[in-house]
């Protein structure tokens, strides 16, 4: 490795720890005395720790775990491989720890493969730094000057890049690597096993983190190939077939332990995780209002846009064209991929995804035939003999706007989170109680934050678990949680409040019910449960106006609210279930009425957000 490589390595080192060190100084700064898993969890961005769960039963081999002890189980979770598997590699080592390194090289290799795109322009190195540091943070920068609040910007400044683990942190590298292959392959010789095979590495990945992503690989190289051998592209198929056939062997060595994950998985999980078979209408259904989405007259004006500055940059600048064309065709692919998509599969999730991949696509486009028109100028008109000096300033500013930013909105949060140092304050309280071992307890609460933490601590009985972390049936699922709200002394109406139906803000969404069954109540005009139109007028109204590409609403049938009930009121009390730890949530609507046999049970914290309950057996 040459010395100028190993000193750029150095400089995006550095320029990633700058990016890295603010958030995590600032919560160690103000929570000094905090459990470092709970730190890690409360620090991670955004809903980051609702995949821990995958990471760490991923790194134990437990691969179908429910957390109920007492009743095994066979189906198995389906895990985001591609995107959990260094996590839980490290994890095994190091544990939680694992989360901040890998948070730190995630960064780093952002940086990297952006500063390897832009030197294909044949721009300095430090000019290449820059501007991939300015990739890092030009989100944070369009997300500041968004005024009019344009729904497509907010998509990219939220969905570009991010440190939300594992998507984008991880699963969106697997994308711009992809990227940087196919610029310097398309340059070279593209059916070369050194590409081939390192392709096969990046799609595996990516197929098992992150699908939509994958389509959209899988397509642009293809369409790559056409266009760079166009009448020999057979005849090179036929001369490197061994580069081909070792290459979609080792993808599909690769992809293999995803795939048994996949057909292992309960169909209760898949339901829950928003998994959904489709049939021929649907699959018209679905296209036909994706094309109408595609032709609205804005975004034709947008495409038309994007078409002129391609055919501008291949009449007046012409040089790095083959770069523009890449870019250009992801776009046009991501654009093609959901169709291709719908009309192959016979099964769905989350389609919003391909609309978020278009838009990255399609800025991604924009800011690179931006960078190239300004090399271009710099050759021509030689802008300044400072450049340098210019860049190095740009990376500073870069470097102080992207902390200042991130520190406002850490501190806000911190202010905004009152109720992190009671949280705190209750796992101490259980982590130094020497009469119990933490792995050994059964615990109950609705808080994610602590079922994430207790999960993270070997806790294996947990009643009440979040749909997501568990592929246990739908009968388990539902007895556990009657069985729960009993224990606590919730009667019918409470249990009809906790199902029932909620238009919260702009959608119908029960926070208190989806936490257990998620997609599974998915409701908009292509999905219902069981395909279900019996909602109470308002309900279903609103359903069917909704987009099919809607997956974030969730609303029970009435028919399925009276059977839940129906099971409540014929369940019996389960004499003997007694978890050893209780901590209720006060601000959780229908929990928070909630009563606690204080003859079993020993209040040990009370506070405005949260209570504590032990066992008496473990009371001081």
């Amino acid at each position: 490795m040459s010395k100028i490589i190993e000193k750029n390595i150095l400089i995006l080192i550095l320029i990633s720890f700058t990016f890295f060190l603010g958030k995590w100084l600032i919560s160690f700064i103000y929570f000094i005395q905090e459990d470092l898993v709970l730190k890690v969890i409360n620090v991670s961005h955004q809903d980051s720790s609702m995949y821990f769960h995958y990471v760490k039963s991923f790194a134990d081999f437990n691969f179908n775990e429910n957390f109920n002890s007492s009743i095994g189980q066979n189906e198995l979770l389906l895990y985001p491989i591609g995107s959990i598997i260094f996590h839980s590699i490290l994890y095994k080592f190091i544990g939680i720890t694992s989360f901040i390194i890998l948070e730190l090289i995630s960064i780093f290799i952002f940086l990297f493969i952006f500063y390897l795109i832009f030197r294909q322009f044949k721009i300095s190195n430090i000019n290449s730094i820059f501007f991939a540091s300015t990739m890092f943070v030009l989100p944070i920068i369009i997300e500041q000057l968004n005024f009019l609040g344009i729904v497509e910007v907010n998509t990219f400044t939220q969905n570009f890049y991010n440190l939300r683990f594992p998507r984008p942190l991880i699963s969106q590298l697997y994308f711009f690597i992809f990227i940087f292959i196919s610029i310097i392959s398309f340059r070279d010789e593209m059916f070369k096993l050194k590409y081939l095979l390192s392709l096969s590495l990046i799609m595996s990945l990516t197929l098992s983190s992150f699908f939509f992503i994958f389509f959209i690989q899988l397509f642009s190289y293809i369409f790559l190939l056409l266009i760079k051998y166009k009448k020999n592209f057979f005849k090179e198929i036929i001369k490197n077939y061994k580069n081909i056939v070792i290459s979609l062997f080792a993808f599909v060595i690769l992809i293999t332990p995803f795939l048994t994950f996949l057909i292992g998985t309960s169909e209760a999980y898949s339901s829950r995780m928003g998994i959904f078979s489709i049939n021929f209408e649907d699959k018209l259904f679905l296209v036909k209002h994706y094309i109408e989405k595609l032709t609205r007259l804005k975004i034709l004006f947008f495409y038309a846009i994007i078409f002129f500055l391609f055919y501008f940059h291949s009449k007046f600048i012409k040089n790095n064209h083959d770069i523009i064309k890449i870019f250009l065709i992801i776009f046009i692919v991501s654009l093609l991929s959901p169709i291709i998509f719908i009309l192959i599969s016979n099964k769905i999730s989350f389609l919003y995804h391909f609309n978020n991949m278009v838009v990255i696509s399609s800025f991604l486009y924009l800011i690179i035939f931006v960078i190239s028109f300004f090399t271009y100028l710099n050759s021509k008109i030689k802008i300044i003999n400072i450049k340098k000096n210019f860049s190095i300033i740009g990376i500073l500013v870069l470097i102080v706007f992207y902390n200042f930013d991130l520190s406002l909105k850490t501190l806000n949060e911190i202010k905004q989170n009152e109720s992190r140092k009671e949280i705190n304050e209750i796992i101490l309280k259980i982590k130094y109680n020497k009469n119990l071992k933490i792995e050994d307890t059964n615990i109950l609460t609705f808080n994610n934050l602590v079922l994430i933490w207790s999960i993270l601590n070997d806790v294996k009985d947990l009643k009440i678990i979040d749909g997501t972390f568990s592929a246990k049936d739908d009968a388990l699922t539902e007895i556990d949680l009657i069985e729960s709200l009993k224990f606590l002394k919730l009667n019918k109406n409470d249990f009809e409040n906790f199902i029932s139906n909620k238009k919260v803000g702009y959608r119908y969404l029960n926070e208190n019910a989806r936490q257990i069954f998620w997609q599974k109540y998915q409701a908009n005009s292509l999905f219902t449960f069981k395909n279900s139109n019996d909602f109470d007028k308002n309900v279903k109204d609103f359903v069917e106006k909704s987009s099919p590409f809607y997956s974030h609403q969730f609303a029970i049938p009435r028919f399925e609210q009276k059977r839940l009930i129906k099971k409540f009121v014929s369940t019996k009390r389960n004499n003997n279930y007694a978890p050893d730890i209780i901590i209720l949530e006060l601000k959780k609507n229908i929990i928070n009425k909630s009563i606690i046999d204080l003859n079993a049970y020993c209040k040990t914290y009370s506070g405005d957000y949260f209570e504590l309950f032990f066992l008496n057996k473990y009371c001081d």
